[in-house]
Order: structure tokens, then C-alpha cells, then sequence
């Protein structure tokens, strides 16, 4: 039977990919590595004996943006600072490997703003991977064990199951950095790391480690992937609190490792895989007076029309100003504190401009359907129930290709060019509505005098 972690990863695949990747022979799903998409190529799942295409045709760029667009729930900006390392982990420890077209400014990357390859790391947990190991490193208390393998030899897992077994009886703290030990979700470990386990996610080695170490008094500290100088600070404080620390590094072995200069000062104790109405004036006679009535009619009648056609277009500049409003507040919460477009719609949906709370009440109700649908063609369904002038449509239907794919400076600037079309848009409704009263009524007028004239 496949793993939840192999369903959430697949989850993330565009429509006919995921079906593939699905329908898959348990033997082959069941040691699945990564799922693989390049733009050009044909998809692929990566296997220990190498990679196996899922489909004949190639992968389009677009589908890659929609990867990222499902991964962080229409919110790329969210994960700026993980895409700037080239992975994000999203629910469930999924992690994506990101490559493309780099945007950086004096040195530092900025984002990725075109993708060309995605790879989506299928998440394990492996319950007794470590029954073999766990009574050797216990002996006697556990020390500081730095678990070593090749990539893809099952490090995360086994150090997930270890910590797991440790946490039963020890106080563990673990800095969680890209999300996949734990696989926190709402502040909710997804993956068991046993009862007393501390969890610090979304911060580097060093800062958690510090963190952790003042404010959670662990016994054992536990960290992935030991990768650059930066780590060895949190080793390094770890040990002079004389807490043990658990970890991982890459390397095929020992003498690997020990020809590693960043590893040189470690010490390793065990490897794993893992208008109004017109009056006469003088009294009329009766046909005169039926006559007059029925001029009556009509000037009152075309003055409804031109009043109803005043209300209608007054209702889509109120419409259409809420709107506006409501990308105010958008535009803010993405700018500024990274807010994923789910939660402002619910935050508009509850509290936003009276006029646009249907829009985000419907948004909210069909986000779940996100992954088997992209939310441009979400938002542009909620839009159609919208009576919006062609301009302000076409406005947020651009606008709707934008949310959720790109960074924060970019969905900002996509959020103001929206702004200015509604800004027209609102300014030209405001001079319709007068101009279509007084027209309409001086039509009426006009008709019910010549109608007069006629009937004289």
C-alpha cells in the first residue's frame, strides 16, 4: 500500500502526471525516490537503479509554475526565502529541488523566477528502520552521533526514527530547518519524533540551535544535514552546554569524511541510510386629461428607465471600488508580511468591503480544489458571478495569472497595475451614472412632449 508521503508528493503533480504517478505498481511506487520534472523532457519517478518516465510527452514550463503555485497554495512569496536556496518544503515533509532562470542583485539571489527543473522528494517514515542501530548508541547514555550516507541513502529517515525512540524518554530538541523531519503543519508535527520533542522549523542551524538550547533545556539536539561552516556554530554550542547532538552529513564513508575539511573536527559514531410628471394648466377635458395621462406615462416611465439604468451602473462603481479596496489590503498583507492568499481571503471574505465579500466567501470555497485546478481559472469561476464592466474583468482576470506565482515585489507590482485599471474603470462609472440620469430624463421629457404635441 503506498505511503501518505508518496500521495502527498504525487498530490503536487499536474493532472495527468499525478494520474501516471498514481497508477504506478505498489513494487514500484513503494521505493520511489523523487518524481522528476524537467521543462523539454519527458517526466520521470527516480528509483534506486535510475530514473523511469512516467509519461511520452514533455513537461511545459507552465506546469513547472504550477507545481510551485499547488506546493505553496497559490503563495510563492511565502517560501521567498527557501526559494532562494533552490527547495521548499511544503505538508508533510514534501520537499521540492527547484532550477531555473536566477534572479540576484549584487551578489545574492533574489529568486527564481523561471523554472526549467522541479524534483519532488517523496517523504518516508520508516517505523523500526533503527532498531538495529538504537541499542549500540544508547549503551551506557547516549553521546553525540553524526549519521553519514551518500544522498538518497535514507539519512532523514533513519534520524527522524531515532529521534522518535530517543524523545520517549529524553528531552529532544530539533532544529528543523527545511521542514522535513518533523513535517510541521499548523504547528503540528505530520511525523512522529516521540512525546518529548521540541520542534523549531523555517531557521537556520545556528539561530535555532541557540534558541532552542535557551529556551527548551534539552538533553540531546538534533539537526539535518550538516552543510556549511555556519552548522558548526550550532554544534559547537551544543557542546559547550554539554548537550549530546544528533545530525547528519553527507559522505560514502568514513575516510570520505575525513577528507572533508568542514567535517574534520566531528567526531562520528554511526552511519545510516535512510423626473417629474408634466401638468396642464387649466383643468383638462377628459379625453384631453387621458390624453395628458398617457404623456404622463411615458416621461414617468423613461425617468424609471434612466434611474434604474443609474442604479445599475452606481452598483458596479460601488462593486467595483470595493474591489479596489480589497487589493489595498492584499497588496499589503503580501508586501509586507508575506501573507498567503488563502488567509486573506478568508480575512476579506469576513471583514472586507461589503460588496466584495461574496467574491472572497466564493474564492475560499473553491481553493480546496486547488492542485486539480490552477487558481487563475479558480479566481476568473468567482469572477464570473461579479457584474463587472468588461475593463475591470479583464483587470483582475490578468491579475488572477499573477497571485501566488511569483514573489512578493512582483505580485506588488501586478496588484498596483490591477489597482490603476480599477481606478479608471471606478472614475469613467461615476461620470456614466449622472450623465445616464440626466439623459434619460431629458429623453422622457422630450418623448412625452412630442407625444402631447401628436395627440393635440
Amino acid at each position: 500500500m503506498r505511503g501518505q508521503g508518496y500521495k502527498q508528493a504525487a498530490a503536487l503533480l499536474p493532472g495527468d502526471i499525478r494520474a501516471s504517478a498514481l497508477s504506478l505498481p505498489e513494487g514500484v511506487a513503494d521505493r520511489a525516490e523523487e518524481f522528476r520534472l524537467r521543462a523539454g523532457a519527458v517526466p520521470s519517478v527516480l528509483l534506486p537503479d535510475g530514473e523511469r518516465a512516467l509519461l511520452r510527452r514533455a513537461v511545459t514550463p507552465h506546469e513547472l509554475a504550477t507545481v510551485l503555485e499547488t506546493a505553496t497554495r497559490a503563495s510563492a512569496h511565502t517560501a521567498l526565502e527557501s526559494v532562494r536556496s533552490g527547495y521548499i518544503t511544503v505538508r508533510g515533509g514534501v520537499r521540492l529541488g527547484l532550477a531555473g532562470q536566477v534572479s540576484e542583485s549584487a551578489g545574492h539571489v533574489l529568486t527564481i523566477r523561471q523554472l526549467s527543473s522541479v524534483a519532488v522528494r517523496i517523504p518516508r517514515e520508516v517505523r523500526g528502520c533503527a532498531r538495529e542501530v538504537y541499542p549500540g548508541l544508547t549503551a551506557g547514555g547516549f553521546e553525540s552521533t553524526l549519521i553519514i550516507s551518500p544522498p538518497g541513502g535514507g539519512k532523514t529517515t533513519l534520524l527522524r526514527e531515532l529521534i522518535r525512540l530517543l524523545a520517549e524518554g529524553r528531552r529532544v530538541s530539533l532544529v528543523d530547518e527545511r521542514g522535513e523531519v518533523a513535517g510541521v503543519y499548523d504547528g503540528v508535527p505530520e511525523f512522529d519524533v516521540g512525546a518529548r520533542c521540541d520542534v523549531m522549523t523555517g531557521v537556520d542551524k545556528r539561530t535555532g540551535a541557540g534558541m532552542l538550547l535557551r529556551a527548551m533545556n534539552p538533553e540531546i539536539l538534533a539537526m539535518d544535514e550538516i552543510t556549511e561552516p555556519a552548522d558548526l556554530d550550532a554544534v559547537r554550542s551544543a557542546a559547550g552546554c554539554g548537550v549530546a547532538l544528533l545530525a547528519t552529513a553527507h559522505a560514502r564513508d568514513l575516510e570520505d569524511m575525513s577528507r572533508r575539511r568542514l567535517y574534520r573536527e566531528l567526531g562520528v559514531q554511526a552511519c545510516g541510510r535512510a423626473g417629474k410628471p408634466r401638468r396642464g394648466a387649466s383643468l383638462p377635458t377628459e379625453g384631453t386629461a387621458m390624453r395628458l395621462a398617457a404623456c404622463a406615462l411615458i416621461v414617468a416611465a423613461s425617468a424609471y428607465l434612466g434611474w434604474a439604468s443609474a442604479r445599475e451602473v452606481k452598483a458596479q462603481e460601488r462593486l467595483t471600488e470595493a474591489m479596489l479596496s480589497s487589493l489595498e489590503y492584499l497588496k499589503a498583507e503580501i508586501s509586507s508580511r508575506l501573507t498567503p492568499v488563502p488567509e486573506c481571503a478568508r480575512a476579506l471574505a469576513e471583514t472586507g468591503p461589503d460588496a466584495a465579500r461574496g467574491f472572497y466567501s466564493s474564492l475560499c470555497a473553491a481553493l480546496p480544489a486547488l492542485g486539480e485546478v490552477e487558481f487563475a481559472v479558480i479566481w476568473s469561476a468567482c469572477l464570473a458571478d461579479l457584474d463587472l464592466t468588461a475593463g475591470a474583468r479583464s483587470a483582475l482576470d490578468d491579475l488572477g495569472r499573477s497571485l501566488g506565482r511569483f514573489d512578493a515585489a512582483a505580485q506588488y507590482d501586478a496588484i498596483e497595475r490591477c489597482q490603476q485599471a480599477l481606478e479608471r474603470e471606478a472614475a469613467e462609472l461615476h461620470g456614466k451614472a449622472g450623465q445616464s440620469m440626466r439623459l434619460r430624463l431629458g429623453l422622457s421629457v422630450t418623448a412625452g412632449a412630442l407625444l402631447a404635441v401628436t395627440l393635440y
